[in-house]
């Protein structure tokens, strides 16, 4: 029987059907002719069935040509629908904030454009628990009621010189092990992603961490959504601005230059001679690149690379932005972003008091009280270090007495003798500039609450 033949064989049951129940049971079709329960009008119902069985039937076998253009009139389950707007954006609604959590993702926008956007995530830990996660990322979909699984993403770190893809659940990865962490006081590092790939909606993406802590951040792709900020060049000279996202637009950042291609120290130096001491901070606006600060350059510490340069941020409001200094063999850019709330607003300020103060002498026992620390076993040490150091980088600290923890008690505080030295460990004199501090390094991240050391000549 062809498909003209079973429609109409259809109708012609609807049809029966009608007229056996018209004089007691109207059928509604939704036409917008009067009801009338006289006998007289069962044509006119017999009529309405039929064209609306017709009708059905017919949408129902467009529906089938359309998607089985081989003939096979097998009927298929097209899943729920999704009304859109005119824009053609999936007109679903948008999810719930998520809960309040230990650590979560901040990315460098909530909202782009479709198409191949980079975007950053940096891990925030918000209560200072211990967590280390590794690059494996999930991405989501809402569905309008629920959190869908839809891709798998292995992020690239900023010495990688990669963007990171979005690929398919059932495909396998190549997953870097490395861990990846953050402290209240130091975000994690910079992860890099594209969004290639995601139609309109809403997106979560989540790490989570070897403790099942789960970081998580949400963002949209919109129409008419604007451009964030773009990120540097893989395949080109950049600079990774540690910490890469700062709170309030103030402290201190190391810019570290990473060239792409050099296999030897000698090509990395050649690639960074005649690279200016001073640098152009530059915020995104809109849709371009707009000036707004100069800053000088320091020079780093003996112990550390020669090449990397530390600055003093000026105060920024929030936003995307870059620092640039020039050479000869083109420039070094480097992006960071100000954020206004990166934690807990309430979550004290680690810091460190040394009595006596100083000048000290070469083998002096001083008093170290630290205030505003988390309770229970200090994460780390407290380490003399070299001034201005990125322990995340370079571990040059020396520590006194290692094999016993520190432990902060439930007010935040602890007490300890520490026996201070002209010279580090590893060679560094703290008797010339830039000179030593005391301070607490946590492993692998940067020192806090560094405090000077005054040693006499």
């Amino acid at each position: 029987m062809n498909l003209e033949e079973q429609i109409r064989t259809y109708g012609e049951r609807v049809e029966a059907l009608a007229t056996k129940s018209a004089p007691d049971r109207p059928i509604e079709m939704g036409t917008l002719m009067p009801i009338d329960r006289t006998a007289g009008n069962g044509a006119r119902y017999r009529l309405s069935a039929l064209a609306a069985a017709v009708l059905l039937v017919v949408v129902l076998a467009g529906a089938i040509v359309a998607t089985r253009p081989d003939g096979d009139l097998t009927p298929i389950d097209a899943g729920p629908t999704t009304p859109t707007d005119q824009a053609g954006d999936a007109a679903v609604s948008e999810p719930p904030p998520e809960p309040d959590a230990p650590i979560s993702l901040w990315l460098s926008a909530s909202r782009v454009p479709p198409g191949p956007v980079e975007l950053v995530a940096v891990l925030v830990n918000h209560t200072g628990v211990d967590a280390t996660f590794g690059v494996l990322a999930l991405v989501e979909r809402w569905d309008g009621q629920a959190w869908i699984p839809h891709r798998n993403v292995s992020m690239c770190l900023d010495f990688w010189f990669c963007t990171a893809s979005l690929a398919p659940l059932d495909q396998p990865l190549a997953i870097n092990d490395i861990g990846l962490g953050a402290t209240v006081e130091s975000p994690g590092s910079i992860e890099r992603f594209t969004t290639d790939g995601l139609d309109v909606g809403w997106y979560r993406l989540s790490q989570e961490a070897n403790e099942h802590i789960v970081a998580t951040a949400v963002f949209e792709v919109a129409n008419g959504a604007p451009s964030p900020a773009p990120l540097p060049p893989v395949d080109r000279p950049t600079i990774s601005v540690q910490p890469a996202l700062v709170s309030l637009g103030r402290g201190t950042v190391n810019l570290h230059s990473l060239v792409p291609g050099t296999s030897t120290v000698g090509a990395y130096e050649d690639a960074m001679l005649g690279l200016s001491e001073s640098a152009t901070i530059e915020r995104w606006e809109e849709s371009s690149w707009v000036p707004v600060s100069i800053i000088e350059l320091s020079p780093p510490p003996a112990d550390t690379s020669p090449t990397d340069r530390t600055a003093e941020l000026p105060s920024l409001p929030s936003g995307g932005y870059r620092i640039v200094r020039t050479g000869p063999g083109g420039d070094h850019v480097g992006a960071f972003w100000v954020a206004d709330d990166l934690a807990n607003s309430n979550s004290p300020t680690p810091g460190l008091e040394v009595n006596p103060r100083g000048p000290y002498r070469d083998q002096q026992d001083v008093e170290v009280r630290g205030v505003g620390f988390e309770p229970g076993t200090l994460r780390g040490g407290i380490g003399q270090c070299p001034a201005g150091v990125d322990t995340a980088r370079f571990e040059r600290c020396g520590y006194w007495d290692v094999d016993t923890p520190v432990v902060v008690a439930a007010d935040g505080t602890f007490t300890l003798t520490v026996r201070l030295f002209a010279t580090t460990p590893h060679g560094v004199s703290c008797q010339e500039p830039p000179g030593c501090v005391l301070a607490w390094v946590p492993p692998r991240e940067s020192m806090v609450a560094a405090v000077a050391l005054d040693f006499r000549s």
